[in-house]
């Protein structure tokens, strides 16, 4: 109930980061990380999104959540709570994972 951070599943693998902030709102969002994996279609192509509060993620798992994105063939976009929560423990995340990041 208190997430900030969630985890968005089912994203096309068509899409980059861009097409993401372009499409969800960023007002309310200090993090989003997505990197397709178009090798393998048995993986989930998975956007982590960090908000500013609590209230701002339920409102956009509530207005995205089993939504199919534009070139998502039918896949509805499944929502959670992420494992790792708020925005500098994902930035850490990320940066021992020696993966190149994008700040809007």
């Amino acid at each position: 109930a208190n997430a900030t951070t969630l985890v968005v599943q089912n994203v096309p693998s068509s899409y980059v980061q861009e097409d993401l902030l372009d499409l969800w709102p960023a007002d309310g969002v200090d993090f989003l990380h997505f990197r397709p994996r178009r090798s393998s279609r048995s993986q989930r192509n998975v956007a982590v999104i960090n908000f500013l509060s609590p209230d701002r993620a339920r409102l956009f798992r509530e207005q995205w959540s089993g939504v199919v994105l534009p070139g998502g063939r039918s896949k509805r976009l499944a929502i959670a709570p992420a494992q790792v929560q708020g925005r500098d423990a994902n930035l850490m995340l990320l940066l021992s994972a020696d993966v190149p990041i994008l700040f809007h």
